[in-house]
């Protein structure tokens, strides 16, 4: 289950930093002069830190306010860390954030696919 748990977090990373593409396709590509350390910044795992750079924190903010389930899934997954590869993750833990990546309805990864 540690495997699983590791890989679901890497598809929300993935799905993230394609969201941050998706924002500098948008007329957002000057942020990378504007903000001298914005690329550096985007060498991150940190899934709270890419869904800024995504700019998409007013829209997960709206989108929990609106869809509880989701601002609970969201909780789960931002817990996530690159370093749990090292860890050896319980399976309920594991589950948990398997069930909060896929929820068709309520899932991360759903939500995201709106936004790349």
């Amino acid at each position: 289950m540690g495997a699983a748990y590791y890989l679901a977090g890497y598809a929300i990373d993935a799905g993230l930093k394609s969201c941050v593409l998706a924002y500098l396709e948008n007329k957002n590509a000057d942020v990378i002069f504007r903000e001298k350390k914005f690329s550096e910044s985007c060498w991150t795992h940190n899934l709270r830190s890419l869904v800024k750079l995504a700019g998409l924190q007013p829209a997960l903010d709206a989108a929990g306010v609106r869809n509880p389930a989701l601002e609970v899934n969201w909780t789960h997954v931002a817990r996530w860390s690159e370093t749990s590869r090292y860890e050896s993750a319980a399976e309920v833990q594991a589950r948990r954030l398997l069930d909060a990546v896929m929820d068709l309805q309520n899932g991360v990864l759903s939500w995201i696919k709106i936004h790349w």
